[in-house]
């Protein structure tokens, strides 16, 4: 009887993974909107967990976080950062979620985090949770022997990063061999699963050293760019080596480019990152996504499942999840937020996200829920990046039942549609608009 429930669920797996391979190839319902770690806080609060989750198209997080697994610990695997094996426990819950989020969003893909840049050595309580032990080779350090940070975050609110208590994120040494190795092994255990569609890998660079003390920032960096280059793609390699070509991988590239890696990644997780979270983002910002999103567009591995986070405007730096909210939707991040969507409609047919910066003392990544997200514009049925008129900076795009313009040209402008329509926004209908720049519109036909 055992046998034959396992063979049941064996077989279940492998209908999930078959359909999660099959179904980011399908024609899909644009907007689509992505999750990165963290929720939709303004329907969080009212215990609606899983529709959550469903509404989004594409999910990437840690594989607890996910789906509730755990990665085998035993006698003689003790710390999770040497873990291979996801522990059965929690399994079969696991693929009755995933079946619930399916049948909520048979789009959705999820993507299992897979730490190589930051490991955890934990801080206060949390001390015995550490990825590795103390003495490990894997554990990268600086030249007093101490394990140089990864990143900080002022989780107390009193504005000063506190080694003891904001830092509980170490650099993990992946040149080692051995730990690439490791990292290739558990990139197939998430494969295995049959839960996962593929794996997200955070800091992705390829031009500049990201290992370096955050709390000594002049000391500069421990690794050189040469060292962590290779050991990325060698990374890849050994990932693509044991999960073959059908595994998506996403990697967190921000504003950047990544030739070398393109060959072994299907997306790029493009997290605009603002160094004055209090003020938009610069023209010169704005065009950095869209030429780096078409470039992503163009020559990464297909499928491509490429993922552009604006961030918002912070006007009051607290911990309350009612200014957050309400900051949200206040006109000027209203405004942005059409604009980060209509340039991810215009330039890809990738995910979009529109969420806090992560300066704040708060998940990283949370977000509302905008009704501009629920327009039905079915499939794209003209090319990306394709200007109006010409126009530098102003993007048309048709779709099945509508079209979306994206406005970056340094004014207003009056655009004059194929067939009448309504603006989302406006609620004005014909066929003739205008557009505020620095703004988007989604255009129904009506």
């Amino acid at each position: 009887m055992q046998l034959k429930k396992s063979f049941l669920s064996a077989i279940f797996c492998f209908a999930l993974l078959l359909a999660g391979c099959s179904k980011h190839q399908s024609s899909v319902s644009y907007p689509r909107i992505f999750r990165a770690w963290s929720g939709i806080e303004d329907t969080i609060f009212k215990g609606n967990e899983t529709e959550n989750y469903a509404k989004h198209d594409l999910c990437f997080g840690s594989i607890s976080g996910l789906l509730g697994l755990e990665w085998q610990l035993d006698d003689s695997i003790k710390y999770e950062g040497l873990a291979t094996k996801i522990s059965e426990k929690n399994l079969q819950a696991a693929t009755d979620r995933k079946a619930e989020l399916l049948k909520l969003n048979p789009r959705m893909l999820l993507l299992a985090t897979i730490e190589y840049r930051d490991a955890y050595y934990g801080s206060g309580k949390d001390s015995e949770k550490v990825d590795f032990p103390p003495d490990s080779p894997f554990w990268l350090r600086d030249s007093s022997n101490n394990v140089v940070i990864g990143w900080a975050e002022d989780t107390n609110v009193d504005g000063v990063i506190d080694r003891k208590d904001d830092t509980p994120w170490g650099l993990a040494d992946f040149t080692n061999e051995k730990f690439q190795d490791i990292l290739a092994d558990k990139a197939l255990a998430v494969k295995n699963t049959g839960l996962f569609e593929g794996i997200f890998l955070d800091w992705w660079k390829e031009r500049g050293a990201t290992a370096y003390d955050i709390m000594e920032p002049g000391s500069g960096p421990v690794l050189s760019d040469i060292l962590e280059l290779a050991a990325r793609i060698n990374i890849l390699k050994k990932i693509r080596e044991k999960t073959g070509n059908d595994f998506l991988i996403l990697v967190n590239a921000n504003y950047d480019t990544i030739p070398l890696s393109a060959p072994y990644v299907n997306g790029a997780f493009m997290e605009c990152y603002r160094d004055d979270f209090m003020h938009g983002y610069t023209t010169e910002e704005i065009h950095k996504m869209e030429t780096s999103l078409a470039w992503h567009e163009r020559n990464l591995k297909k499928p491509v499942i490429n993922c552009l986070e604006g961030w918002r405007v912070v006007q009051k730096y607290d911990d309350d999840p009612k200014t957050r909210f309400a900051e949200r939707n206040n006109e000027e991040n209203k405004r942005s937020m059409r604009m980060i969507t209509s340039l991810g409609l215009t330039h890809s047919d990738g995910y979009v996200l529109f969420s806090d910066p992560n300066e704040l003392p708060c998940g990283d990544h949370l977000h509302n829920w905008y009704d501009f997200w629920d327009a039905q514009l079915g499939s794209p049925v003209s090319p990306k990046s394709v200007k109006y008129e010409n126009t530098d900076g102003l993007y048309i795009r048709e779709f099945d039942n509508g079209w979306v313009v994206y406005n970056n040209s340094g004014s207003e402008k009056e655009i004059t549609l194929p067939g009448k329509a309504t603006g989302l926004t406006s609620r004005l209908s014909g066929t003739r608009h205008r557009l505020p720049n620095l703004d988007g519109e989604i255009y129904l036909r009506n």
